[in-house]
């Protein structure tokens, strides 16, 4: 009989999964929540769990995070009903066995319950021969005369043990000669390393091993700093381990993916050395050129002295040449901290010619991230720092921006606390980063005037900003402790959570970091109900919302708008940022988002970026303002919503866009960025393929660009269409002419 646990916060669907594994002759506990699971842990032992991912509190994969930090190893079986594809990447990272999509069948949920019981009963008779063989061989060959390697070597040779045996019993002694005061066996890295690169076992199996095997190379190869055994926690990687396996894998295989990861744990545990050796190892075993190579390279050339980094210079110079630009940009911003500290002369003129190709090709987040390297590098540029930091801001682009923040946050702070124009982004920014405000003070890398607006921008963010105010409040400052002091007394975090709200192209709703999943909205209805509240300037009277969604019957509409909130409510309860809230309420017969969140609307943004650039003379600038607003329209408004309301507001944003990239085509002309007015003008041409205005921006970039073959080609073929729908002729002279 096993004993098992379900952590599910459905009642009902608890009450079924409980009676059918006690039908199977199992002895079955069910608990709600993640508390009681832990709480149930340390009672009790279990030989599975089964648990939920979505729940309040401690999610379940939070859940069994916390048992694993406190020693339980219990093979687990993850439910789920959101289709989210980082859940399953987490969950086969803490060691989960099994993951069943809801809703499944009860047939599928008891055959994956017993494969994983099975593979646990097998596991535990070979943990128990395991033991034995160790033992065996311990006291034979004591009974030679001590254990040494050599003859634990030849010994298991002759036994022919599986590698998880021969890693048992190499350990085993290594650490008994470490406990008698006998100097380890030089050769034990090399023999440990050769086990590794026959290993054929998932390593999720023997992780606790694997730890400690780790710990025991970095304990014969180098000291062991303080932060890197930190680290070192039962159920995790050791990196020293894994640079041992890349050391004795990557160069027969060279998978540069593995041995990027590798870095990233090295640099996070603040081991140099041994992420210097990575990085030569990713140069051998990749060829040039690659991002990689890069990325390496930049490594490499971290804390060199000047006259040592001149050979690594131009061998990174020429590879970057050689990239295609947006490789060569997106390796550049990877390694964006080495490049800030390099202080080369060679590195603000390759910046600009970046700058000039990714702007010509009209890769606006390129554009973004190489104006924010190139200020950062030598404050060139500041001009353009607003308008990159809005770019990589909107929600397709955070996961481009989050990486560098560890770098750029703490001198944008530092240099722009005091801008008007410039704080509430970085407010924003500092707010929804919190981890990364913490980390800068701990090194000590703000200034007073960064620190003070750090303290004042965390304000109400006591829970989800802990780390960042305790630090604030034990500031040399007194200014800073008692700005600190305000903010952790304030309002709560819920009061401030940023809700970014996109429209164009369909309808996306983002809690702080969260994206509501698709499939919470139930429907198309709730969906659409919320987009019409998130746009509307003012809170809109249950009337008219029952009038536009439900205009059938108001007695369903009443239920059905209760109904739109609880889901909505619903949907964002995981989000711990929200703490249970509705992000959409009901107050006095009416339906807003509460002013406690900062709203951000796509469609909103457009218009005022629209607006703004028609009130600007200067060209340059007037074109940044209409290339981020013709990004940032990414399809009809709504898309796929058949309202009326929606409809009249697709035309009218449709109107708008086609305008504005018939403007941002003309000033592409007269700057002679001949490709990106090409490029603009497909994209209107998309929406229309018979505006003529469009056509005549084709042709007019076409010849500039020296292309006067393929202008012709373009209007014969144009020309042709236009007059089979309309009946009348285009001259290509009179096209020509069309100032717009």
């Amino acid at each position: 009989m096993s004993v098992i646990l379900i952590l599910e916060d459905d009642d009902e669907l608890r009450d079924v999964l409980v009676d059918v594994l006690e039908d199977n002759d199992h002895q079955v506990r069910g608990v709600p929540r993640g508390e009681q699971a832990i709480q149930l842990f340390q009672e009790c032992q279990f030989d599975l769990l089964v648990v939920d991912i979505r729940m309040a509190g401690p999610d379940g994969l939070q859940t069994l995070s916390y048992l694993r930090q406190l020693g339980f190893s219990v093979p687990t079986l993850v439910m789920t009903g959101f289709a989210d594809q980082a859940d399953p990447v987490r969950a086969l990272r803490l060691g989960a066995k099994e993951y069943l999509m809801k809703p499944f069948a009860l047939d599928e949920f008891l055959w994956a319950v017993d494969r994983i019981l099975e593979e646990r009963r097998q596991s535990e008779a070979q943990r128990q021969q395991n033991a034995e063989v160790v033992g065996a061989v311990e006291w034979a060959l004591s009974r030679m005369g001590g254990l040494s390697l050599q003859p634990c070597r030849e010994f298991s040779e002759r036994l022919d043990l599986a590698p998880m045996d021969r890693l048992l019993l190499l350990v085993s002694v290594a650490l008994r000669q470490k406990l008698n005061g006998q100097a380890p066996p030089p050769d034990l890295p090399p023999s440990l390393s050769q086990i590794l690169r026959d290993w054929e076992a998932p390593w999720e199996a023997q992780e606790v091993l694997i730890s400690r095997a780790g710990a025991l190379l970095e304990s014969l190869e180098q000291p062991v700093s303080e932060a890197a055994l930190g680290k070192l926690k039962p159920g995790q990687f050791d990196p020293y381990l894994l640079e041992t396996l890349s050391t004795s894998l990557k160069s027969e295989t060279g998978n540069s993916s593995q041995l990027l990861d590798l870095i990233n744990i090295l640099l996070a545990c603040g081991d140099r050395g041994s992420s210097r050796k990575a990085f030569e190892q990713l140069l051998a075993s990749v060829a040039p050129p690659s991002p990689e190579r890069v990325f390496a390279l930049l490594g490499l050339c971290d804390g060199l002295a000047p006259a040592a980094l001149d050979g690594l210079m131009l061998t990174l110079l020429a590879e970057m040449q050689q990239l295609p630009v947006g490789e060569a940009v997106a390796a550049l911003w990877r390694g964006g901290h080495w490049l800030v500290r390099m202080n080369r002369r060679e590195i603000p003129p390759l910046l600009k010619s970046l700058g000039s190709q990714t702007l010509k090709a009209s890769r606006r987040t390129a554009v973004a991230q190489v104006s924010l390297l190139a200020w950062a590098v030598d404050g060139s540029a500041a001009g353009s720092v607003r308008g990159a930091l809005q770019q990589l801001m909107l929600p397709e682009n955070l996961s481009h921006l989050r990486p560098a923040l560890d770098w750029l946050l703490p001198p944008l702070l530092n240099a722009f606390a005091g801008d008007e124009n410039l704080q509430g982004l970085l407010s924003r920014l500092c707010r929804q980063e919190t981890q990364t405000v913490a980390h800068a003070l701990r090194h000590q890398r703000l200034s007073l005037e960064g620190r003070l607006f750090a303290a004042e921008a965390l304000e109400g963010l006591s829970a989800s900003a802990e780390d960042a105010l305790v630090l604030l409040a034990e500031d040399a400052s007194p200014k800073v402790r008692e700005l600190a002091g305000k903010s952790r007394a304030g309002k709560p975090a819920v009061e401030s959570i940023p809700i970014q709200v996109v429209t164009f192209g369909g309808f996306e709703l983002w809690v702080g970091p969260h994206k509501i999943a698709e499939s919470s909205w139930r429907g198309s209805r709730v969906k659409h109900l919320a987009a019409y509240v998130a746009i509307s300037a003012r809170p809109v009277h249950s009337e008219r919302l029952l009038e536009l969604f439900w205009p059938e019957s108001l007695e369903k509409g009443q239920r059905g708008l209760q109904s739109a909130l609880t889901v909505i409510r619903g949907a964002c309860r995981d989000f711990e940022e929200v703490k249970g809230l509705s992000i959409l309420v009901r107050e006095s017969e009416c339906v807003n988002f509460p002013d406690r969140f900062a709203r951000w609307v796509d469609c909103h943004e457009f218009d005022r970026l629209v607006r703004q650039a028609g009130q600007c003379r200067e060209l340059e600038q007037r074109s940044a303002l209409l290339q981020r607003a013709v990004a940032m329209y990414k399809g009809p408004f709504l898309d796929g919503c058949f309202l009326e309301w929606a409809l009249a507001m697709q035309s009218e944003y449709e109107q708008m866009a086609l305008q504005a990239m018939l403007q941002l085509g003309a000033a592409e002309l007269a700057q002679q960025r001949w490709l990106s007015a090409l490029q603009t003008a497909k994209q209107a041409l998309r929406i229309d393929p018979l505006l003529t205005q469009a056509a005549a921006v084709t042709v007019k970039a076409n010849i500039g660009s020296g292309n006067t073959e393929l202008a012709l080609q373009f209007f014969d073929g144009f020309q042709r269409r236009y007059q089979e729908e309309f009946g009348q002729s285009l001259q290509l002279d009179e096209m020509l002419k069309d100032p717009s």
